[in-house]
């Protein structure tokens, strides 16, 4: 959006929108507009980039940082296969950032 917060709505069986539940969005009446909750990224969080999957979400941060949920079997980068965005207090700062390592640019 364009205050760089993230809305994601559709088929939400694996956490994918990351909205705390797996609850669609979008296909009944009062669930998009402001009525569709943003997802939370953490405190102070915004979204450069987002990129999706058939059930998982991964967004590049402000911070330069990566965050994913939904269905896991290793896709989130998180070293496990623990699905997340489906439940309570596992979005937000609860979320884990993914690690790849330093990037230092050729000269």
């Amino acid at each position: 959006l364009d205050n760089n917060s993230v809305k994601c709505w559709g088929v939400n069986n694996h956490g994918q929108l990351g909205l705390g539940d797996e609850e669609n969005r979008g296909d009944d009446a009062n669930e998009m507009g402001d009525n569709l909750p943003a997802v939370d990224l953490g405190d102070g969080r915004t979204a450069m980039a987002i990129s999706v999957g058939g059930g998982h979400t991964c967004a590049l941060l402000d911070n330069s940082s990566i965050k994913c949920w939904g269905y896991s079997f290793g896709v989130l980068g998180l070293g496990d296969t623990i699905q997340r965005g489906d439940d309570t207090n596992e979005m937000g700062d609860n979320l884990p950032e993914v690690d790849v390592g330093i990037c230092i640019p050729s000269p």
